[in-house]
């Protein structure tokens, strides 16, 4: 109980999840991770901006291109 298991790539890793939220005196910066809310913006304005169709019509071509180049 209070366990929780991240696996990815063929790894795995338990973390303690009771024995973590004993440690609350640490830096609580180091509890987060703040690139992932970066990268997800950055994708997400990117893929805003752009209109639907336009980036269905761009993925197709080059979704394309690339069976071409085979």
């Amino acid at each position: 109980m209070g366990e929780m298991m991240l696996r990815t790539n063929g790894e795995q890793i338990m973390f303690n999840v009771f024995e973590a939220m004993k440690r609350h005196d640490e830096d609580p910066e180091c509890f987060k991770v703040e690139v992932v809310d970066e990268v997800v913006e950055d994708v997400f304005a990117e893929e805003t901006t752009t209109p639907p169709l336009e980036r269905v019509i761009a993925n197709s071509i080059d979704d394309l291109e690339e069976e071409w180049e085979r």
